[in-house]
């Protein structure tokens, strides 16, 4: 499952989207890999402009701390820092 910092269920699609209706198939054997895309502080996180998140370390420790705990171990949680990317961009 993949989610950019902004989705308004970022903090839940891991258990309640990845887990629950793709990790159940049978050849899943309840794993699953959830990646949370990081564009930079400045951008909205979670549909929240006012967010305390400096970096993606940050947003992967705070999706971590949402996941039921059953889950840790089941679900991998990588956060790809995308900001530098961006600033590229602008240049």
């Amino acid at each position: 499952e993949v989610k950019g910092q902004w989705h308004h269920e970022l903090f839940t699609a891991a258990s309640a989207q990845l887990y629950s209706r793709y990790s159940i198939h049978p050849d899943a054997e309840q794993q699953g890999i959830y990646l949370a895309l990081w564009f930079g502080a400045e951008e909205v996180v979670a549909a929240k402009k006012q967010h305390s998140l400096t970096c993606a370390q940050e947003l992967r420790e705070k999706i971590l701390a949402a996941m039921p705990m059953e889950l840790l171990g089941r679900i991998d949680v990588f956060v790809l820092d995308l900001s530098m990317a961006k600033v590229a961009l602008k240049k």
